[in-house]
């Protein structure tokens, strides 16, 4: 009778232990690497999976609400806002009362009844029909609302129809609900802006045109040039000009959102 090779077949089940050993402790740690990686990884590749993703450029929008791993995300987050060039016609004025750095403002009217304080002395404009008032480098509250303008703060040159008065200090100036025919700000800083509905044109990033009919505009953040112009022949008295974050329309025949 021949004897089973008990002592081969112990061999080779041990021979087969290790090798299975190795290849699932190779595995564990290649996994453990790989998580530990910001070049790749197996969980963030799944993750990056879900839902529907668009990238451009410096805009991230996220659109998904199906959940992995018991995570949602939420829907249309915006990660990242881009700065688009905009320019914006309109003939609806918004109501703003900020705090604000101006480097030059214009001003023109022919209302001569409303107080203008420089150093708490009041300033004369007797026998003007009109007045062209040019204030430079003003730091203080502006704020206008309807066809009335106001502000309060100091400025470092003041010139009323060509009339400069300057100084090294700063000069104080005041006065509330000017109405203005004229008003420009060359740069200017507004966060949070609503139109109500009106009429015009909307330019946006030297591609798109809109033409605007009965709409209403909600402006996240607006960095540029701010122009009001009553005397204008054409009804679009307002024009913005300069870098948008984040600007929607919305009316009766079309809703634009532009982030």
């Amino acid at each position: 009778m021949f004897q089973p090779h008990t002592s081969h077949s112990k061999h080779h089940f041990r021979f087969y232990t290790v090798m299975i050993t190795l290849i699932v402790g190779g595995i564990f740690i290649l996994l453990l690497v790989n998580n530990n990686e910001s070049t790749f990884s197996f969980t963030s590749a799944a993750v990056g999976n879900v839902g529907n993703a668009s990238i451009d450029n410096e805009n991230v929008v996220i659109d998904s609400s199906r959940s992995l791993f018991g995570e949602t995300f939420v829907s249309n987050e915006l990660v990242s806002a881009k700065k688009v060039s905009t320019v914006l016609k309109f003939d609806t004025i918004p109501s703003v009362a900020k705090d604000a750095r101006v480097n030059n403002m214009e001003l023109r009217f022919d209302d001569l009844s409303t107080t203008i304080t420089v150093n708490e002395d009041k300033l004369e404009l007797h026998n003007l029909k009109a007045v062209s008032l040019r204030i430079e480098n003003f730091v203080g509250r502006l704020g206008f609302e309807g066809g009335g303008a106001s502000l309060k703060g100091t400025a470092r040159r003041i010139a009323v129809n060509d009339v400069a008065l300057s100084s090294e200090k700063d000069i104080d100036i005041e006065f509330n609900n000017l109405d203005y025919k004229y008003l420009n700000l060359d740069s200017i800083e507004l966060r949070d802006i609503e139109l109500s509905k009106g009429s015009g044109e909307l330019e946006v990033g030297e591609r798109l045109v809109y033409s605007l009919e009965n709409d209403k505009i909600t402006i996240g953040s607006f960095n540029g040039a701010f122009t009001v112009d009553k005397t204008s022949n054409s009804t679009q008295a307002l024009i913005l000009e300069g870098d948008v974050q984040g600007i929607s329309v919305s009316g009766d025949l079309l809703d634009l959102d532009v982030r």
